[in-house]
């Protein structure tokens, strides 16, 4: 999708008043990312944590760039309204191996339920890999092309429908 595409997306209208997000990126789309959390309605706020890929022996992979071979990606967190974390003592890294192409680390769901127990949860772009594993952290919901279809579509349509709210 484009990023007129991802900015058009009607995410601000399923977020609550109180709401946080986290968006990861590539370290060559960071400035993207950022537009994305404003055009969602959301105010960047921090790096919530950068994700350092490694090998099984532990070793830090070696991945493709254009400058440097990179072996970590950022997680963002915007937020709006007023969310302050239940806990502050999460850590800012996680060190894990890559459960393959555009996966994100197991990790994170627990580190997500940690900081905010009591509020609704929801997967955009999910895979089928990665919505079997929010489920199992207590996600609401889960929306992407390998769940459930086309969000550019699906979203619109839960929304008119009054079945998603986050």
């Amino acid at each position: 999708m484009s990023m007129r595409e991802l900015s058009a997306l009607p995410v601000g209208q399923i977020a609550a008043e109180n709401a946080v997000i986290f968006m990861w990126s590539t370290w060559a789309n960071l400035m993207d990312a950022i537009h994305l959390i404003h055009a969602w309605g959301f105010q960047y706020r921090t790096n919530a944590w950068v994700w350092e890929k490694v090998t099984s022996t532990g070793a830090p992979e070696m991945g493709a760039g254009g400058y440097t071979r990179k072996c970590t990606e950022p997680c963002l967190l915007g937020a709006r309204g007023r969310m302050a974390p239940r806990t502050r003592s999460e850590r800012d890294l996680i060190h894990a191996t890559n459960p393959g192409f555009n996966r994100k680390p197991i990790d994170q769901y627990q580190k997500i339920v940690n900081m905010y127990p009591d509020s609704q949860k929801i997967e955009l772009f999910a895979s089928d890999f990665s919505a079997n594993c929010a489920s199992a952290y207590g996600f609401d919901m889960c929306l992407g092309l390998e769940v459930n279809g086309d969000i550019r579509e699906t979203l619109p349509r839960l929304i008119a429908e009054e079945r998603v709210k986050w």
